[in-house]
C-alpha cells in the first residue's frame, strides 16, 4: 500500500489503547486517518470484537468501507462492511462495520452495552452533528457505567482537541492525543484580489475554466452549496469550452449509483461539482484543483416558528481546510477560494455545533428512553436550556410523555423508530388506523423535497400522496423517486416493529389527515377570512399558501411542509391537506380576557385547538367580580397609560394625606402611592373598562373610603386652601407630599402676615412663595417675620424699579395687603 502520514502514529494510538480507554487521533486531510486507523486496529490482535467506524454522511460511509475492503483485497460485506439508511452491506466474517452516527444511536438502544463491540470510532468530530454529539456522549456514558472494556477512538483534521480530550478522560487524566502532520502532497491557496459581487454560479463556472487550464491533467472538484446551484453552474460549463472535461454532480440526492460513478468513473478528465458529502472522507482519485465558493446550507431550527429554515451561510475555517485538502490526496494541488485572504482571516475557527441550532425533540426522546434526563446528561457542551425545554413540550404534545416526564406507550413505541417524531407518530397513527402506506407516503412529502413544487400544479396533500406510483404527473423524477424510497422505508420500519397493519374500513382520506394531524398537531392553519390564502397555526405561527397548493373554501388545514419567506413574517406552506373539523379534539373553557381594541374585558365561552380559536359565543352565567376585576388590573397596570384621573385636586388629596401620615405619624393614617397602585383592585371592582375607570369621580372614591375623623383631620391640618390677609383663599401645593407645602401669594397679598402658617399641628411651617407682579417668587422662605424685618427693604427697591407703575409701601406692617393693588399715577 501506499505510505500515507497517519502510517507513523498508528503504532503509538494501538499502544495508548491497550492502558486507556480512549484517544484522539488528530491530522490532517488525506492523511489516511479513516481508511487505516480501522484496519490497523484490527490486525493489531488486540481486539477480538467488532470495531465500528462513525461516519457524518452516507456517501462517505459507504466509500471509505469500499476503500478499506479495497486496500486488503476483499469485497465489501465481508471483513469490512457497511449500514446507511436504505443501504446495508455486511456479513457474517464483518470485523470492521462503517456506519452513519444516527444508526450507532438505534443500535444502542437496542443493544445498550454494545455485545461484541470492542472500540467505536468516531471519525470528523469536529463537524459536531447533533448525532455525533449524542454518540459521543451515550458511548462515554457507557464506558462510565457498564462498559469500562470498550475503546473510543475521536478522529478529525481540524478538532480542538483538549476539551474532547478532557470530556473521553479517565481516572488518569485526558485522554492522549496522537497527531500526524503534513499532508501527502501541498496544496497552493489562492484567493479573491478584492470582494466580487457577481453571481455564484457565474464566478464558480469561471474558476473552473481557469483551475482546468492551470492544470495539465487530473480532475477539477468545485463546491456549492446546494443542488440548485450545481446544476445553475453546470449549465453554464455546458456553454464553456472545457477542453473536453466531463461534467459531474456529486450530492445526497443522487441515487447510490450516480454517486459512485461521480467519484470512481474513470477515463478523461472531470469537473465533480459538489456540495459538501465531498469534503470529508471520500477520496476522488487524480482531482488536482478545487474551487471552492466559501458557502454552505445550515440548517437551523427556527423556535419562534416552529420550523427548521435552511440557510447559506459562510464556511468557517476549518471548513476550508477540509476543502482544500481535497486536492492534496493524490498529488500536488490548487485550491481556488472565492473569497478574499481578509475575508478567510476574519471566519470563525469552527463552526457552531448542530446541537445550538437543532430541534432537540429527536435528541431528547432518545435520552429519556435510555434513561437519562436531557436537562441533566452529561453533555460535551449542553445545549441551551430552553431549547430543550422546548423539545419536551413538543413530545408531551405528541402524546410521548407523561405528566410526570416519563415515555407513555406511545412514546416508547416512537423511541424504536429512526425517525424524527413527528414523522414516528404520523406513522404509527397510520398503521393503528390501517393506512400504513398512505401515511408513510404523506409523512415522506413532509420531510422530503415537494416532486410538483416547480410543475406548477395546484393539488393538495391528498393528491399528491396518491401521485407518488403514478407516471406523467409533472413530478420532478428525482424527487419522486426519493420520495418513494423514503415511504417504502417507512412501510418497513413501521411493520418490523408493529407487523401488517388490518385493512382500513371506512373513509381513508381521513384517516390519513388523522395520521398527520397526531405528528403536527401544531401546525394545524385556520383560515383567517372567507377566501384568503392566510391562516393562523396553532402552534402560533402565521402563514400563507404557497404555490401550488389548493385547498379549495375549507376553513382547517394541516401544514405539514413549511418554508420561512423573506418577504413576510408568515411561513410559506408547501404543502398542505384539508382537515376535516370532526377530526380536531376542541378544549371548551369559559374566558375572562382582555380587548385592547375595546379596552375592555371580554367574558366569553369559547372552543379552541392550540392557539385556535375554534368557536365563541356568549357565556352560560355572568363573571365572577373579582375575577373580571383582576383582568382589568393587570390590564391597567401593563398599559403604562395615565388612565385614571389623578390629577388636580385628586393628586392633591393623596399628597396631602401623604403628607400628614409622614408629619402625625400617631394618627396612624393611610398611605397610597401616586399611582393608587394599592386600590387598584378595590377601584376595579364591578368595573370592565379603561372608560368606566376614566369616568370616575376618582376623589368621592378616596374620601369614601377613609372615616370621618380621618377626612376632618386632613382639612383641618392639611387644608387645601388658605386664607391670606387681603381676604382671599390661596391653594397650597403639597408637591408629591415629601416636603413642605407651598404658599404662594403676590407680596402685597400678605402685607399684615407677621408669623409664617403652620400645619400638622404646627410642626410643619409652610414654604412661603413671595410673588412680583409677574407670579415669579422674589422670595422663598419660612420665616416671614424675618423677611418683613431684614430683606423686604432690598427686594421693595428692586420692584420699585422693575415695576415703577405699582405701588410699594415703604413699612409693609402698616400696609394695607390687597388682591390687586393700585397703581401709582404716573
Amino acid at each position: 500500500m501506499t505510505p500515507l502520514p497517519i502510517d507513523d502514529a498508528l503504532p503509538g494510538l494501538i499502544d495508548a489503547l491497550s492502558t486507556r480507554r480512549a484517544a484522539l487521533v488528530v491530522a490532517p486531510p488525506g492523511s489516511g486517518k479513516t481508511t487505516r486507523v480501522p484496519p490497523a486496529l484490527l490486525d493489531s490482535g488486540r481486539f477480538s470484537g467488532k470495531i465500528l467506524l462513525l461516519q457524518p454522511r452516507r456517501v462517505a460511509a459507504r466509500l471509505c468501507a469500499a476503500r478499506m475492503a479495497f486496500e486488503r483485497g476483499q469485497r465489501v460485506g465481508e471483513e469490512i462492511g457497511y449500514r446507511v439508511r436504505f443501504d446495508e452491506r455486511v456479513g457474517p466474517r464483518t470485523r470492521i462495520e462503517v456506519l452513519t452516527e444516527g444508526l450507532l444511536t438505534r443500535k444502542l438502544m437496542s443493544d445498550p452495552f454494545l455485545e461484541g463491540v470492542d472500540v467505536v470510532i468516531l471519525d470528523e468530530l469536529h463537524e459536531r452533528h447533533i448525532d455525533g454529539d449524542l454518540a459521543i456522549a451515550l458511548l462515554r456514558d457507557l464506558q462510565q457505567e457498564a462498559r469500562p472494556d470498550l475503546k473510543v477512538v475521536a478522529m478529525s483534521a481540524t478538532l480542538d482537541a483538549g476539551p474532547i480530550a478532557r470530556f473521553l478522560g479517565d481516572a488518569a487524566g485526558p485522554a492522549p492525543i496522537l497527531r500526524a502532520e503534513g499532508r501527502p502532497y501541498p496544496v497552493e491557496l489562492r484567493y479573491d484580489p478584492r470582494p466580487d459581487d457577481r453571481y455564484l454560479d457565474h464566478r464558480v463556472a469561471l474558476a473552473v475554466g481557469d483551475m482546468l487550464r492551470a492544470t495539465d491533467a487530473g480532475h477539477v472538484l468545485a463546491f456549492l452549496p446546494g443542488v440548485g446551484e450545481i446544476e445553475r453552474v453546470a449549465e453554464r460549463l455546458a456553454a464553456m469550452e472545457l477542453d473536453g472535461a466531463r461534467v459531474v454532480a456529486l450530492h445526497g440526492r443522487l441515487s447510490l449509483d450516480d454517486q459512485d460513478a461521480a467519484i470512481t468513473a474513470k477515463g478523461g478528465r472531470r469537473v465533480i461539482l459538489a456540495t459538501n458529502v465531498a469534503e470529508t472522507s471520500i477520496t476522488v482519485d487524480g482531482v488536482v484543483a478545487v474551487v471552492d465558493s466559501g458557502v454552505q446550507r445550515v440548517s437551523r431550527f427556527d423556535p419562534a416558528l416552529g420550523t427548521t429554515r435552511l440557510l447559506t451561510e459562510p464556511i468557517p475555517q476549518a471548513n476550508a481546510d477540509q476543502r482544500a485538502g481535497r486536492a492534496g490526496r493524490t498529488g500536488p494541488g490548487l485550491c481556488r477560494r472565492l473569497w478574499t485572504e481578509a475575508d478567510q482571516a476574519g471566519r470563525p475557527a469552527h463552526g457552531e455545533p448542530e446541537l445550538f441550532r437543532s430541534d432537540l425533540s429527536g435528541m431528547a426522546l432518545t435520552l429519556i428512553d435510555w434513561g437519562a434526563d436531557p436537562r441533566t446528561f452529561a453533555w460535551l457542551e449542553a445545549p441551551a436550556t430552553g431549547a430543550l425545554e422546548r423539545a419536551l413540550e413538543l413530545l408531551r404534545f405528541l402524546g410521548a410523555l407523561g405528566p410526570d416526564g416519563a415515555l407513555t406507550p406511545t412514546g416508547r413505541q416512537l423511541a424504536r423508530l429512526p425517525l424524527d417524531p413527528r414523522l414516528g407518530r404520523v406513522v404509527q397513527e397510520g398503521h393503528r388506523r390501517g393506512v400504513l402506506i398512505a401515511a408513510a407516503g404523506a409523512a415522506a412529502l413532509a420531510s422530503e423535497r415537494d416532486p410538483w413544487e416547480r410543475s406548477g400544479l395546484a393539488v393538495d396533500l391528498l393528491d399528491r400522496v396518491g401521485w407518488i406510483d403514478a407516471r406523467g404527473t409533472g413530478a420532478d423524477p428525482r424527487s419522486l423517486a426519493q420520495v418513494r424510497q423514503v415511504r417504502d422505508q417507512l412501510v418497513q420500519l413501521a411493520q418490523a416493529a408493529w407487523g401488517s397493519p388490518q385493512a382500513r374500513a371506512g373513509n381513508v382520506e381521513e384517516a390519513v389527515i388523522a395520521a398527520l394531524l397526531a405528528g403536527f398537531p401544531d401546525r394545524v392553519g385556520q383560515r383567517r377570512a372567507p377566501g384568503s390564502r392566510r391562516f393562523r397555526l396553532s402552534g402560533g405561527a402565521g402563514a400563507e399558501l404557497g404555490p401550488g397548493v389548493e385547498i379549495g373554501e375549507a376553513e382547517l388545514i394541516v401544514a405539514v411542509n413549511l418554508d420561512a419567506n423573506p418577504r413576510s413574517a408568515d411561513l410559506t406552506i408547501r404543502v398542505a391537506g384539508v382537515l376535516p373539523p370532526s377530526l380536531v379534539t376542541r378544549t371548551r373553557e369559559v374566558q375572562l380576557q382582555w380587548d385592547p381594541t375595546r379596552e375592555s374585558v371580554v367574558h366569553r365561552a369559547v372552543e379552541r385547538f392550540g392557539a385556535l380559536i375554534l368557536k365563541e359565543g356568549p357565556p352560560p352565567g355572568p363573571a365572577d367580580p373579582e375575577a373580571v376585576a383582576a383582568v382589568l388590573v393587570d390590564a391597567l397596570r401593563r398599559d403604562g397609560r395615565p388612565i385614571l384621573p389623578i390629577e388636580g385636586e385628586v393628586a392633591q388629596w393623596i399628597a396631602r394625606l401623604r403628607f400628614l401620615a409622614r408629619t402625625l405619624p400617631e394618627a396612624e393614617l393611610p398611605v397610597w402611592s401616586a399611582d393608587l397602585r394599592e386600590l387598584h383592585a378595590e377601584l376595579c371592582y364591578g368595573r370592565r373598562s379603561f372608560t368606566e375607570l376614566r369616568n370616575l369621580d376618582l376623589l368621592g372614591e378616596l374620601q369614601g373610603r377613609l372615616p370621618h375623623a380621618i377626612r376632618a383631620l386632613v382639612e383641618a391640618e392639611a387644608p387645601a386652601r388658605m386664607e391670606v390677609p387681603s381676604g382671599s383663599t390661596v391653594a397650597l401645593d403639597y408637591g408629591d407630599g415629601e416636603g413642605a407645602p407651598v404658599l404662594a401669594a403676590r407680596v402685597q397679598q400678605l402685607f399684615g402676615m407677621a408669623d409664617t402658617p403652620r400645619l400638622a399641628r404646627g410642626r410643619v411651617a409652610l414654604m412661603v412663595h413671595l410673588l412680583a407682579p409677574n407670579r415669579l417668587p422674589v422670595q422663598v422662605t419660612q420665616d416671614l417675620r424675618s423677611f418683613w424685618t431684614r430683606t423686604y427693604q432690598e427686594v421693595r427697591k428692586d420692584l420699585r424699579g422693575r415695576y415703577p407703575r405699582h405701588a410699594w409701601p415703604e413699612d409693609p406692617w402698616t400696609a394695607i395687603p390687597e388682591d390687586r393693588p393700585k397703581r401709582r399715577r404716573p
